[in-house]
């Protein structure tokens, strides 16, 4: 149930995993000078980068 594509959430305590596809982090999110957000279409074709120190 837990790896289903759909919103349902399992017990995989079990597993030794407390959540699964979360992001986690208790001291927030370092980036890089040279971070970019990439922005990409489902296929893979189309691409567009940004680099944050830009925006």
């Amino acid at each position: 149930m837990g790896l289903h594509a759909n919103s349902a959430q399992g017990d995989l305590k079990v597993l030794g995993l407390s959540t699964f596809g979360f992001f986690q982090s208790s001291g927030g999110l370092n980036l890089s000078e040279d971070a970019m957000i990439v922005y990409q279409s489902p296929t893979g074709l189309f691409e567009r980068r940004i680099c944050l120190k830009d925006i």
